[in-house]
C-alpha cells in the first residue's frame, strides 16, 4: 500500500474486526466451528485481495507514468529537430 502503513487500513481494521466477532459469536456458541472458519477465511481474502491490488495497481502506474513521459520527451525531441 503506497504510503499507507498497513495498521492505517480501513480494510485491515475490518477483518480484524470481522475474525474477531465470529470467533466471539462461535465461543458464545452462537455460530458453528464452519461457520466460523468462513467468516474468518473470507475477512483474510478480502483484506490480502485489497492490499495485493492496492501494490499492483502502484506498481502499473509507475511503469505507465514512465512510459508516457518517455513517449512525450521523444516526441517533443522529434518534432523539434523535424
Amino acid at each position: 500500500m503506497n504510503d499507507k502503513s498497513l495498521w492505517k487500513s480501513k480494510t485491515i481494521w475490518t477483518a480484524i474486526i470481522a475474525i474477531i466477532t465470529a470467533l466471539s459469536t462461535y465461543l458464545a456458541g452462537e455460530i458453528g466451528l464452519a461457520a466460523f472458519i468462513q467468516i474468518a477465511v473470507t475477512a483474510l481474502i478480502g483484506a490480502f485481495l485489497r492490499t495485493s491490488v492496492s501494490g499492483v495497481l502502484a506498481k502499473v502506474k509507475d511503469v505507465v507514468g514512465d512510459t508516457a513521459s518517455a513517449k512525450t520527451t521523444s516526441t517533443g525531441a522529434a518534432s523539434k529537430g523535424a
